[in-house]
């Protein structure tokens, strides 16, 4: 019986996935299963998968029956895979040599759920990024689920080593045909963990790359954003479905359900979807949020989200300082800017807003 079973869902990555292949099969812990599905890849994918697998036994070629996304590839390695820790590569990333190891040690030495490793991010794209990605390096301890640095940290699943029997016992799946699942899939486990154990050790390579999801996303190229807003809606129904919603109530609606409203918001900059957006959210609200239930500034929070106005007001914040240091043609006119200053406690973010008014006239 190996010790971990390492996922690996791959489409289309011929140019990096012997980067990736090499890094698990010369792995220091040698007792592990990689599970390799392909998803119909229309390149050299699977060839390639071939030639690993028939010189290295650990790995487990699997293929979907027909290109069905990532969730569902994940989904049917998971219920093939046998040791009693799982662990996710991506396909386009690499493990550092001691990763199996290092994340099996974290998890064991300190009876925890869960463990979670710091990340070493290679800007093929998205080199704006560097200051969000601060969240993905963690300090070595153990925390609680409920901490705030738990609570915000990545959602990806390449980062994580969880215990299979959590994940059998409550029938953690990814959602089918959404993307961001990591996010749905993360905090459904959340749900039944004890104790977190982090460490700084950079041993997860992630390679931010032009053409992935993520940067489709960043860059509006695309309607995936849209899923944000359904990721939410379907952690609810786990949480309804499980009878956790009472218990998770002031959780869901603070941190997961604002969360997921600001990135769908945010990226979704084609009109004819943030439409559609804006009644799938308000329809959800007024259905199932009841004001004065949890704290003034969700209160705050879902109100600018029901009239419309919660990601407009921080666009025109950014476009009013962006034109204001952009500008050099004139000596004086008037701008009022406003700063929200942000700042993260348990469950929620805080916002506060500053008036500032700068009077200039037009150079002669």
């Amino acid at each position: 019986m190996p010790k971990v079973s390492v996922i690996v869902p791959i489409f289309n990555v011929a140019p990096y996935l012997d980067d990736c292949l090499k890094s698990l099969v010369t792995q220091t812990l040698t007792d592990i299963e990689i599970i390799c599905i392909d998803d119909c890849s229309t390149d050299n994918s699977y060839e390639i998968l071939e030639k690993y697998a028939t010189k290295d036994a650990r790995i487990k070629l699997l293929q979907t029956p027909k290109n069905s996304g990532q969730s569902v590839a994940r989904n049917m390695a998971l219920d093939k895979a046998k040791a009693d820790y799982i662990m996710f590569c991506d396909s386009d990333d690499w493990y550092e040599p001691t990763m199996c190891q290092d994340m099996l040690d974290l998890i064991i030495k300190n009876n925890a759920d869960l463990g979670i490793c710091s990340v070493n991010v290679i800007y093929e794209a998205n080199a704006n990024l560097k200051n969000s990605d601060k969240k993905l390096q963690l300090p070595d301890g153990v925390f609680d689920p409920q901490s705030p640095l738990i609570l915000h940290a990545h959602n990806g699943m390449p980062l994580r080593i969880m215990r299979h029997n959590i994940i059998k016992k409550h029938d953690i799946k990814f959602p089918k045909g959404l993307t961001y699942e990591d996010i749905y899939f993360s905090n459904v486990y959340n749900l039944f963990v004890k104790k977190v154990a982090t460490t700084s050790k950079k041993l997860y390579n992630y390679r931010r790359r032009t053409n992935s999801t993520v940067n489709k996303t960043y860059t509006g190229k695309s309607k995936n954003s849209l899923d944000y807003a359904f990721i939410a809606i379907q952690y609810f129904k786990y949480l309804k479905k499980h009878a956790l919603y009472e218990r998770e109530y002031n959780k869901f609606w603070t941190d997961v359900f604002i969360s997921c409203a600001q990135n769908a918001l945010m990226f979704t900059k084609d009109k004819k979807y943030s439409y559609g957006l804006d009644e799938i959210f308000n329809n959800f609200i007024k259905k199932n949020y009841v004001f004065g239930t949890t704290t003034s500034h969700t209160d705050y929070i879902m109100s600018l989200i029901l009239d419309g106005t919660f990601m407009r007001r921080k666009r025109y914040l950014f476009g009013v300082i962006q034109t204001y240091h952009e500008t050099n043609k004139t000596e004086w006119c008037i701008w009022k800017i406003c700063v929200f200053k942000i700042k993260h406690t348990h469950c929620q973010t805080r916002y506060y807003l500053f008036g500032i008014c700068v009077y200039k006239k037009d150079k002669e």
